[in-house]
């Protein structure tokens, strides 16, 4: 009996031969390393021997996943980075009120000018809008201009469920 990913669904496959020897028998199948006179003895028989010697990918622990997340966003030690290159790495910063930035970035870089993130601002090189969760955060334009379009659509459905407080405003402008 051969067995494949179309003739033995998933299902079944993993309650006869657990998740991880399933999808090795399923892969070992679909890529051909057996002829099509297989039984089902021998794909069990590559299933767990697959399984004994495929080198299984490193785990990290909670604390190596919680490090490595701080590290990402630049809260373990101040970086070398420019404003605009932390604020690029970030991928925004919140952003409701105007002094937000400035704080996150001058905790997180060693040597933060309040005055480069205010010329970036300035020059719209770094800019501020309505992205992640409805709130305002500070982007890179080029982030700006692919974020824009992203949540054009829930921004919008946001503002009709607000329309009647809105009359009198020009919405178009909002969609520079």
């Amino acid at each position: 009996m051969l067995i494949t990913g179309s003739s033995w669904p998933r299902a079944a496959r993993t309650a006869r031969y657990g998740p991880r020897r399933a999808y090795a028998a399923h892969t070992m199948v679909v890529r051909g390393h057996h002829g099509p006179s297989a039984s089902t003895g021998s794909v069990r028989a590559m299933a767990a021997q697959t399984h004994r010697t495929a080198a299984h990918p490193a785990r990290l622990t909670v604390r190596e996943l919680n490090r490595a997340t701080l590290e990402r966003q630049l809260l373990l030690r101040r970086s070398a980075m420019s404003a605009r290159e932390a604020v690029g790495h970030l991928v925004g910063l919140q952003a409701q009120n105007t002094k937000p930035p400035y704080f996150q970035l001058y905790a997180r870089l060693a040597d933060f000018d309040p005055a480069e993130l205010s010329a970036l601002m300035e020059s719209r090189e770094v800019v501020r809008l309505v992205t992640l969760r409805s709130t305002l955060h500070t982007h890179t334009a080029d982030d700006a201009l692919t974020l824009g379009p992203l949540v054009r659509a829930p921004r919008d459905r946001e503002l009709a469920s607000f329309r009647h407080g809105l009359e009198g405003v020009d919405l178009g402008s909002s969609r520079r």
